[in-house]
């Protein structure tokens, strides 16, 4: 069982044609898995921005805004005292990690977010430091308890990476910044959020990831893994989505990104070579897990050349981080003297993502022809093909879960398809958020069967009917959709309802499938052939009948 702590091989590309076609893949693959496929329809944000506290060259004011209805981000926006005339100012996100004191942490020998974004804004830009679920002024929803819902998309690390692309959304909609010069920083758990935020969006110029490139860990917390998200992938090969733009690689010694300098880093800077960019810039520290003051100087001369456009000596001379008084607290946080929304229940947590889901899909699911055309190309990751085609070298140990659990005969012109034992996860393996992320870094067992018959289509004749069984229905019609060596499918689904929510997991054990339109893409992909669903429910026929033929 592959896990968060399983090294990885680099991955090398022989031309900037193979880099591209595994850069594309990639990157949808991390937009399915953090549930931004198909794209989510943006809601208004609706601001509560507090009067600024004026110091020392900057200002602080607190900001909330709703990045889904009724689900709220907080923050500080910190600006410059006084800006350049005529000219939009740079913008620059800055999450946190899993400090103890968050995006309000100032400890200024190992990490000090608010020095970071006091100096960053003194040096010109403006800056929004934002909580992290379950973090100071985030009260909603817990975040080391959190319970995600792998069917439906719904992952911790998909609600911050949303959070994060509204409060981009929200610099460039309500701070008036510079939509061609934002950037983003953060350390640990907070540069997992700027290496996912980097691979999914492009809108951000210049990214400085602190301490979490690595081919030994690729994330300690739910926030930072998700299923699907690393079947193919390490964090060095998202890293690398972010080119050609501008990439500051931190490091240190005494954490998982003490080889960086001799293996990470390079691989990056061949990435950027078949790009013909500018190589990634490296700072390495002798010091233990953090985002001391060294490493912060070297990030703001990094944004000071490649954001805030400044001379070289200005450079130099600005990016001395100054002790400037922080923000009194009551003056940072958000809720202070006011009225905190009360958590949000479990259930009206889920009204709100299927309200979102369901805003994103309705648009695709007209009809056939729009499914087909739109979302069924998205399947392939929620089952969690590998790339069709496969680079140089560099894949890590298997993502197989386990044996298969099912039985193939071939009869005549037939693939017969039976359960050969229960499908179940490996001892202590779970998908729900909690450790360890099994289906972040494996297939899940239902993904195994579904790839399984595939394998066995893939050796066998054109023109096949496909027989799925028993409790082997549900894989087979999936398997049934993506072959084309199958003519007709004929499939048992008794039982399945899609409107309950536990039999997703229980039938299809697929993450993101009910995301992406449940059985809306696969029958629509089976549009044109024989089908045949036995016992298939009201449910189940009326999808039939609006998708397939």
């Amino acid at each position: 069982m592959r896990t968060r702590d399983t090294p990885w091989a680099i991955r090398s590309f022989a031309s900037r044609t193979h880099w591209e076609s595994y850069a594309g893949w990639l990157r949808r693959h991390v937009r399915v898995s953090a549930a931004l496929e198909p794209e989510p329809v943006r809601t208004a944000l609706h601001p509560d921005v507090s009067a600024a506290w004026v110091g020392d060259g900057y200002s602080c004011a607190r900001v909330a805004f709703e990045a889904l209805p009724g689900l709220i981000v907080t923050g500080n926006v910190y600006r410059p005292a006084s800006a350049s005339a005529g000219a939009a100012p740079p913008g620059i996100l800055c999450p946190h990690g899993h400090w103890q004191d968050g995006r309000l942490q100032a400890d200024d020998r190992d990490v000090s977010v608010v020095a970071r974004c006091v100096q960053l804004a003194s040096m010109g830009a403006v800056v929004f430091s934002y909580d992290m679920v379950g973090y100071n002024d985030s009260c909603q929803l817990p975040h080391r308890t959190f319970i995600g819902d792998a069917a439906s998309g719904l992952s911790l690390l998909g609600l911050q990476t949303w959070n994060t692309i509204r409060s981009l959304d929200y610099l460039l909609e309500h701070e008036g910044v510079d939509p061609r010069r934002v950037g983003i920083t953060g350390a640990s758990g907070g540069a997992t959020q700027a290496l996912i935020a980097c691979a999914v969006d492009e809108r951000f110029a210049a990214a400085a990831p602190v301490n979490m490139i690595s081919l030994h860990m690729q994330g300690g917390c739910r926030c930072e893994n998700a299923p699907l998200l690393r079947l193919h992938a390490s964090n060095v090969d998202i890293a690398g989505l972010h080119a050609p733009r501008p990439l500051f690689v931190g490091s240190s010694s005494g954490d998982w990104t003490r080889d960086t300098p001799q293996q990470e880093l390079p691989a990056l800077r061949e990435v950027y070579r078949l790009c013909e960019a500018a190589e990634p810039v490296g700072h390495h520290v002798d010091a233990a897990h953090g985002y001391n003051r060294e490493m912060r100087q070297e990030v703001y001369r990094f944004f000071g050349r490649h954001l805030l456009g400044l001379a070289e000596a200005r450079v130099v001379k600005q990016a001395v981080e100054q002790p400037i008084p922080a923000p009194p607290l009551r003056e940072s946080l958000v809720w202070w003297g006011r009225e905190a929304p009360p958590p949000l229940s479990a259930a009206r947590l889920r009204e709100v993502w299927q309200s979102h889901c369901e805003a994103s899909l309705r648009r695709h699911l007209r009809d056939r022809e729009t499914a087909r055309a739109s979302i069924v190309p998205l399947l392939s990751h929620v089952v969690g093909l590998p790339p069709g085609e496969s680079p140089n070298g560099g894949d890590s140990p298997s993502a197989a879960a386990s044996p298969s659990t099912l039985h193939l005969s071939r009869q005549g012109g037939r693939l017969v398809v039976t359960e050969a034992a229960p499908a179940s996860y490996p001892d202590g393996a779970t998908v729900d958020g909690s450790e360890p992320v099994f289906a972040t870094y494996n297939l899940t067992p239902g993904q195994r069967r579904v790839q399984d018959i595939l394998a066995a289509l893939a050796t066998g004749p054109a023109g096949v009917t496909l027989e799925g069984r028993g409790s082997a229905g549900a894989a087979a019609l999936v398997a049934g959709a993506l072959s084309p060596q199958v003519a007709t499918v004929d499939v048992e689904l008794d039982g399945f309802d899609p409107r309950r929510d536990g039999d997703w997991q229980r039938y299809f054990d697929l993450p993101a499938l009910q995301r992406i339109g449940g059985l809306a893409p696969v029958l629509a992909q089976l549009d044109g052939r024989s089908l045949r669903l036995r016992g298939a429910s009201p449910g189940v026929a009326r999808l039939q009948r609006t998708f397939a033929r």
